[in-house]
């Protein structure tokens, strides 16, 4: 065959050069679909997390008012302001969009000062589910006439990273995955 020369074989060549070939394009078509793949399913589970923390923002407040009642008066202001607490928001102790209720047990219950925070339906992968803050000083739970400062162990549907500080994590028979949890909750 006879090489095209001239002012014709260059606009040929010309015509060739131009642009990005089908197995360039279908190449980048490739790679961002890869990426897709990779960055939704992230993104997805960095969604639900920030609405597990805003559960937990929520139980800062719970925690602070725990353990002023313990603090101040032992058993009695740790029961007084587990009711005075969880009486607020129609008795869910505080809600918003994403939390149903946060709730502080007092001494009647096997685990007093104990946060239970429950996440609202809106959320599949955490409907219903729960976090707990469980409180203890020096490694124990509460008892009457403890006294030291206290120490806030989360659990998720596990309690490592509280197990691995010594102390002691009540799990929820409903727990949020902890996949969705942040660390100190896992």
């Amino acid at each position: 065959m006879r090489a095209l020369t001239g002012s014709l074989g260059q606009a040929v060549k010309q015509q060739a050069q131009s642009g990005f070939t089908l197995i360039e394009l279908m190449v980048v078509v490739a790679l961002v679909g890869m990426l897709a793949a990779v960055a939704i399913p992230q993104y997805q589970n960095y969604t639900v997390k920030a609405k597990v923390v805003e559960g937990l923002v929520l139980g800062d407040a719970a925690k602070l008012s725990a353990a002023q009642g313990f603090i101040a008066q032992d058993v009695a202001g740790l029961n007084a302001g587990a009711l005075a607490w969880n009486t607020q928001a129609a008795n869910n102790g505080v809600s918003s969009k994403y939390v149903l209720s946060v709730l502080i047990s007092d001494f009647t219950q096997p685990t007093p000062g104990l946060i239970t925070i429950t996440y609202s339906t809106l959320v599949p992968q955490i409907s219903l589910k729960q976090l707990t803050l469980t409180p203890s000083i020096t490694g124990a739970l509460l008892v009457s006439g403890m006294v030291g400062s206290i120490d806030w162990a989360c659990a998720s549907s596990t309690a490592s990273t509280a197990n691995a500080s010594r102390l002691p994590a009540a799990i929820s028979p409903t727990p949020v995955p902890a996949q969705y949890a942040p660390v100190q909750c896992q």
